[in-house]
């Protein structure tokens, strides 16, 4: 069960995105941490 569903993995990872959804505006930033954010939002909502 382990090799089929790694081997649907790896079949299904070597298609990619599009260039639509690669190249947006308002994608997430994953450089941030969660708790960067969160207390960011909590700090905007305090002013």
């Amino acid at each position: 069960m382990i090799i089929g569903s790694l081997g649907v993995f790896f079949y299904f990872g070597k298609f990619r995105a599009s260039i639509k959804q690669r190249d947006r505006s308002d994608k997430i930033d994953w450089t941030q941490s969660l708790w960067s954010k969160i207390r960011s939002k909590k700090q905007e909502k305090d002013d």
